[in-house]
């Protein structure tokens, strides 16, 4: 039985050998390249050490990007859903393009990003020196941030389909401390203008023509962390004065839907096209990395098709169980080419799931303001009355109200508290 086993091991270890020096020897050389591509898997597989590929020339460089450009109008024309209709503004009118010049580097000081970041506690005075002694920056941003348009047409020859999520979250972030500065002097007028002006800065992520999942995520956070100051420091600072009827218009600009979503799911494809996956696949295709890099990315466009044709058409409550597959299936791909479906399938599934939770928060927080409005008419304000504001999107079920602590609540959100 021992020597059973020795000569099996023997022979294995033989085979692993002579597979080892035949890659070794012949992968180097000019292959064809799905044989090339199948003699790298067999090496990997059994843990043999791969000869890199030899770098891409600039001219298999250029073939490898007008290959990908060819793709992108193959694929528009079987899945015409994918199209985006640009509409192009003026640079210096457009806001998407004036953020993404700003890039990551915000002049300002350290003490300046402790206060952004919240670190620091509130310090009124120290606020007023900070934003005085970074006037220019915020200036910009104000500027920016009362765009009316914004467009991911047109831009720089070095965008590559990211944007840099600093200036929208860190402008919004000083356009709210200037609006908590506004409210803790009661002027209503001035904090309702600049929480337009920061909710317009997620709009330049949001309403392009291409966004993406980041685009779309920094568009979220900003309307996010607006809700949040307005509830814990700006409403209860103004009293019960305020005008609440603007302020549930103001928070009702932004919306959360499947049909938003569908917009996004066409965005983020183009942006696939034109900056990512495409050419991305291209190159591994001449590099003997994907021998099925068009196969891949048919069935890559087949999904995001599929999803931007159904989604108008689903709640969002449909999105916590949408599953993102490829018709036709994939057992046809290749190892490579299901792993890059695969992980496309379950990152957005997830991404799905946490835009529903925002959504609903935003819902608690228009929620709350129907209750206060009603309160406001003279309605003495009762458990009862969560029946007729609001729902929670995903039961669709009324969220409940505590009349004794002011609390309004659903399964799986935080509590939120009514602000007087």
């Amino acid at each position: 039985m021992k020597y059973r086993q020795w000569i099996k091991v023997l022979s294995w270890t033989l085979l692993v050998a002579t597979l080892g020096a035949f890659v070794h020897f012949c992968l180097p050389r000019d292959l064809d390249r799905f044989g090339s591509y199948g003699m790298r898997r067999i090496a990997r597989k059994l843990h043999i050490p791969v000869p890199a590929h030899k770098p891409l020339t600039s001219a298999e460089h250029s073939a490898a990007r007008a290959e990908a450009a060819a793709w992108k109008v193959k694929f528009l024309a079987e899945f015409p859903a994918l199209e985006v209709t640009e509409r192009p503004v003026p640079a210096e009118e457009n806001g998407f393009l004036l953020l993404y010049q700003l890039g990551s580097a915000l002049p300002i000081s350290e003490e300046f990003k402790k206060i952004l970041a919240d670190r620091n506690g509130w310090d009124p005075e120290t606020v007023k020196r900070c934003l005085a002694e970074h006037a220019e920056v915020v200036g910009k941003i104000e500027h920016i941030a009362a765009l009316p348009t914004r467009s991911s047409a047109n831009m720089p020859a070095d965008y590559i389909g990211f944007i840099n999520a600093i200036p929208g979250i860190n402008g919004s972030r000083m356009l709210l401390l200037k609006a908590r500065l506004a409210a803790e002097a009661g002027d209503e007028e001035e904090t309702l203008r600049l929480l337009s002006a920061a909710g317009n800065l997620g709009f330049h992520y949001h309403d392009i023509e291409a966004p993406s999942f980041l685009c779309e995520t920094i568009a979220v956070l900003v309307n996010r962390a607006i809700e949040d100051l307005s509830f814990k420091t700006l409403l209860p600072a103004l009293g019960k004065s305020a005008h609440l009827n603007r302020w549930k218009s103001l928070f009702g600009r932004k919306i959360y839907s499947a049909a938003e979503l569908a917009k996004m799911m066409r965005g983020e494809w183009n942006n696939g096209a034109d900056f990512m996956a495409f050419p991305l696949l291209a190159v591994s295709e001449k590099t003997c990395e994907m021998p099925d890099a068009e196969e891949t990315l048919r069935c890559y466009s087949a999904i995001y098709s599929q999803c931007v044709s159904d989604l108008p058409s689903r709640s969002l409550a449909d999105l916590m169980n949408y599953k993102i597959v490829c018709p036709g299936g994939v057992s046809h791909l290749s190892e490579e080419g299901r792993g890059i479906i695969d992980t496309i399938s379950t990152g957005d599934e997830s991404w799905f799931q946490g835009y529903v939770q925002a959504a609903a928060v935003h819902q608690q927080h228009q929620a709350a303001l129907d209750l206060l409005i009603l309160e406001k008419a003279g309605t003495t304000l009762t458990p009862a009355d969560a029946n007729r504001i609001t729902r929670e999107p995903v039961s669709g079920l009324p969220f409940v109200f505590d009349a004794v602590s002011r609390k309004l609540s659903a399964p799986k959100l935080d509590p939120l508290t009514l602000p007087w």
